[in-house]
């Protein structure tokens, strides 16, 4: 009974494949940076095949989808965002204030030294 134990389980599939051992993959040196390319790849090949699909089948995008700052999907940007007000802010608000006080001296306290 001892002997026909493995004999029984290869018959159910387990105990050792034929053919040998398992095939290794190999992903260079770098398993990330090869997934992520091939991924990367992957996507742009499909918006292209899908851009060249759209010309042939006559089909055009929605224009409010294309706007100064959006160009379809793609975030383009603005000039202006919150760095450049702050920035703007912090020269403004000096200078404001000593043009006031340039143009109005001797005029809102006349007594004022």
């Amino acid at each position: 009974p001892a002997r026909r134990a493995p004999a029984a389980a290869a018959q159910r599939g387990g105990g050792k494949k034929r053919g040998g051992a398992a095939k290794r993959v190999s992903y260079g040196d770098s398993w990330f940076d090869a997934t992520n390319g091939a991924a990367a790849k992957t996507v742009a090949q499909q918006i292209g095949r899908r851009v060249v699909e759209d010309r042939k089948a006559g089909r055009v995008d929605r224009a409010d989808l294309y706007t100064d700052n959006w160009d379809g999907s793609e975030y383009k940007g603005s000039k202006w965002n919150f760095a450049t007000l702050l920035g703007v802010l912090f020269i403004a608000t000096p200078l404001a204030g000593l043009a006031f006080a340039y143009f109005s001296y001797g005029v809102v306290r006349p007594g004022a030294r």
